[in-house]
């Protein structure tokens, strides 16, 4: 199952306590032309997304006048990939407790301003990002890490990364 919120600002869902949720791809902010605003937030509960084979799992930001927000208080986000950032949309992911996981199998990247288009931000602020691959930064890409854990878990080699 896909998940694409993009094609209505209204769209604001909520990963709470008590939540278990899961899908294959999901799309924060703008692959239907663009112009809107939306946010995911992990308040508690777990969210897995998982493409398979694939590099997308999580996209924020991809359409050209949106802004992609992911904002995680507690609970886990577990996926594959993230790309905080890609093609001409904005995005964020703020991390103030709980757990960003890209470790869910083979390829875990997390890039950051994917393909040096957009602006990418995370904001590492409390809480986790456990990450088994490498971060790919690219020239709009930054990571504030005021608060909180960067752990390149069961990869020796882990490594903050230009471009992609």
């Amino acid at each position: 199952m896909s998940v694409f919120l993009d094609r209505n600002t209204e769209l604001q869902p909520l990963v709470d306590s008590g939540i278990t949720a899961s899908c294959g791809i999901m799309r924060v902010g703008g692959t239907a032309g663009g112009g809107t605003t939306n946010t995911l937030t992990v308040a508690g509960g777990s969210l897995t997304v998982n493409n398979g084979t694939r590099d997308d799992d999580i996209i924020l930001g991809q359409g050209a006048g949106s802004t992609a927000t992911i904002d995680i208080s507690g609970g886990n986000l577990t996926c594959r990939a993230i790309w905080v950032g890609n093609n001409p949309g904005v995005a964020l992911v703020k991390i103030t407790g709980g757990t960003l996981a890209c470790t869910g199998g083979a390829g875990q990247k997390l890039f950051v301003d994917r393909f040096n288009k957009t602006s990418g931000t995370i904001l590492l602020y409390g809480g986790v990002i456990d990450q088994t691959g490498d971060i790919y930064m690219g020239s709009g890409g930054s990571i504030d890490i005021t608060e909180g854990t960067l752990l390149f878990s069961t990869n020796a080699s882990g490594a903050i990364k230009s471009g992609d």
